[in-house]
């Protein structure tokens, strides 16, 4: 999930195009992916460190490419798709961060099962607003423009 949000945002351009910085950022989560899951948290347990580290990147990236392009894009602001994948991204996360955060063994102890049951109802309805949203987002897409040549 986190490579083809990661991709998505290169392909918008985040990085510049540059294609060294995106293999950089890839391959640094690779490598956090595979020290977390081997030596952290174990290869036979659900890791809970990688989901909150890639949730804090990918917060990063959708808020600072909402600044990149949609702030200056003027056009009517709610028929720009990528407003509306952008916010779907935020808010996703920001509610699985939130969830995340409480499985981590700093909170995991303090932290109540209702609370926890609580917070699981809410990423469910999350879940279905941001869908809505990702379709909202597919449905303005512009449709592509027939290329005629001039012979």
């Amino acid at each position: 999930e986190f490579f083809f949000f990661t991709w998505l945002f290169h392909l918008w351009g985040l990085f510049n195009y540059k294609k060294k910085i995106y293999l950089f950022i890839i391959s640094i989560f690779f490598i956090c992916w595979l020290g977390l899951t081997f030596f952290a948290d174990g290869f036979t347990k659900t890791g809970v460190y990688f989901p909150v580290l890639y949730t804090i990147a990918l917060l990063f990236f959708a808020v600072t490419a909402f600044n990149k392009f949609v702030i200056p894009d003027r056009q009517a602001i709610f028929k720009n798709p990528k407003l509306w994948i952008l916010f779907g991204v935020i808010i996703f996360f920001a509610f699985y961060l939130l969830i995340a955060s409480t499985n981590l063994s700093v909170f995991g102890k303090n932290t109540s099962n209702g609370l926890r049951k609580n917070l699981q109802g809410i990423i469910s309805y999350s879940n279905l607003i941001v869908n809505l949203m990702f379709a909202t987002g597919a449905l303005w897409i512009p449709k592509k423009k027939n290329f005629t040549r001039l012979f």
